[in-house]
């Protein structure tokens, strides 16, 4: 039995990207693997998570050893500065900002989609497929976001009339239970990782939507990605799940919604301050309004969040208005103040979109 995994490298280029092209141990393939291809990927599986520690410890905070590293560009350190900034009659000061990407220039998002192909999620993907053009669109077109999508398994069906070059499939089968497994046989080795096609400079956002819970727990994943930082570079984790309040068909819900498992292992994820992203209710009626709400997030989770004052010094002390497009902000649940930085961050889901305008108004700081 053929025991490599069937994987495809797709040739990067600055301005796009071109067909994929394979060799003797690759092969992305549009076709949904067959169930004697999925008992052999789950032998592989099973050989290649036995080198994992079955009782990590969760350290965050740990030195990371791997040499992989993604090197951040300039414009994603780099706070932004105000455009303009004004002296009120009341001795306030109010400066301008306006919103950027955490990297302007090369504003890039891998997606990778895990996607469950049970029978039980038939009508599931087939919402997926009919709101994915929409999905692009409201990244590439609306956002100025260069993405690609990269499909575990057979889940994703890709719009015809989009560019096939910014899709691509990995020969591995996602059953109910095995999404996380799936991310972390396809992550987890230093030598399949390079030929995947991950582009050095862009950020990376897991998707897993399925009806059941992961069998792999969520601890073990995120200290997998936290014993592999460097080399994952920015990455959240998101998906379409069982929560707690779904209201599945057995509850009065759409028709075609059943939950085997609340997602709690997935859950367990979003918790995470570094790779926590969002879950979204699986029995959604409108999936339309749940792809436009992914989108919105993996927009501003990868915008810059850091707007440092330049005027003055901000007196904490005093009330501090904070504005995105003239809409209130509010203080420690949207924004924070880093007072050493003397700048204004804005949490996750919050930041402001490129060219929103971000308006900071303080009252100056007077040293004695």
């Amino acid at each position: 039995m053929d025991m490599r995994l069937s994987i495809c490298t797709l040739n990067i280029i600055t301005l796009g990207i071109v067909l994929s092209s394979c060799n003797d141990s690759a092969d992305f393939s549009s076709r949904t693997p067959t169930k004697k291809q999925n008992s052999e990927k789950l032998e592989v599986e099973q050989a290649s998570d036995s080198s994992f520690d079955s009782n990590p410890t969760f350290d965050p905070n740990a030195p990371n050893n791997d040499s992989n590293s993604n090197q951040k560009t300039k414009s994603e350190d780099d706070p932004v500065t105000s455009i303009e900034n004004t002296e009120n009659k009341d001795g306030s000061i109010t400066e301008k900002f306006i919103g950027r990407l955490r990297a302007e220039t090369n504003s890039k998002v891998d997606l990778v989609f895990a996607v469950d192909t049970s029978d039980s999620m038939d009508a599931e993907r087939s919402m997926l497929a009919q709101n994915l053009t929409q999905f692009l669109r409201e990244l590439s077109a609306e956002n100025k976001i260069d993405y690609q999508l990269l499909s575990i398994g057979g889940g994703v069906t890709y719009p015809a009339d989009a560019d096939q070059s910014r899709f691509g499939y990995v020969g591995l089968e996602v059953d109910s239970d095995s999404a996380l497994a799936r991310f972390r046989q396809l992550l987890g080795d230093p030598q399949k990782y390079s030929k995947l096609p991950f582009r050095e400079d862009a950020s990376k956002e897991l998707v897993v939507v399925t009806d059941d819970n992961s069998g792999v727990t969520g601890l073990d994943f995120l200290n997998f990605l936290y014993a592999n930082a460097q080399r994952m570079g920015t990455l959240h984790f998101n998906g379409f799940i069982g929560l707690e309040n779904s209201v599945d068909a057995g509850k009065g819900g759409p028709s075609w919604c059943g939950i085997r498992r609340i997602g709690s292992e997935y859950l367990a994820i979003e918790k995470d301050p570094k790779y926590g992203g969002k879950m979204f209710d699986l029995c959604t009626a409108d999936w339309s309004k749940l792809l436009k709400d992914l989108a919105n997030r993996i927009v501003r989770v990868n915008a810059q969040s850091e707007f440092v004052v330049t005027k003055g010094t901000i007196d904490s002390s005093n009330d501090i208005k904070v504005s995105i497009n003239g809409v209130d902000k509010i203080r420690e649940e949207e924004w924070v103040l880093n007072v050493d930085k003397n700048m204004i961050v804005f949490k996750p889901e919050h930041a402001p979109k490129s060219g929103e305008v971000v308006t900071i108004t303080y009252q100056m700081s007077v040293k004695s």
